[in-house]
């Protein structure tokens, strides 16, 4: 990797990674702490940007610096798998078989809503 795509890498982080914070912040005010409306919103919303710039530079040849910039250094710290994973986490252990279905659910619902709208944001890109 050249110094050009690392620093695309970390400016597009800069950025992503407070609009996390804020996005995350903003949700539970609005909408409480019961379920991660949060994390849930921008995996779904970088997932679906992610497919778009890997659909646009497949098909249209954007470049390395601009994939890098807003696929793996916006997205990437925009998303977040570790605050998913705890999230899921917190919903499935101790408190019976509802909590357990909750982080089940959450996941299943993560999981499709992030795969389902990056292969149509790629198909609508590309």
């Amino acid at each position: 990797m050249t110094t050009t795509l690392a620093l695309a890498v970390a400016i597009g982080a800069a950025v992503g990674a407070p609009l996390r914070f804020m996005t995350e912040r903003l949700m539970t005010h609005r909408f409480g702490s019961k379920l991660p409306w949060g994390t849930f919103t921008v995996n779904v919303v970088g997932s679906a940007m992610a497919g778009v710039v890997l659909g646009l530079a497949m098909s249209r040849g954007v470049s390395d610096w601009w994939v890098m910039l807003l696929a793996t250094g916006f997205c990437g710290s925009l998303t977040t798998f570790s605050g998913f994973a705890a999230q899921v986490l917190e919903r499935t252990v101790p408190g019976g078989q509802a909590r357990s279905w909750r982080g089940v659910g959450y996941a299943a619902a993560s999981l499709v809503a992030g795969v389902v709208v990056a292969s149509l944001a790629y198909a609508v890109a590309s």
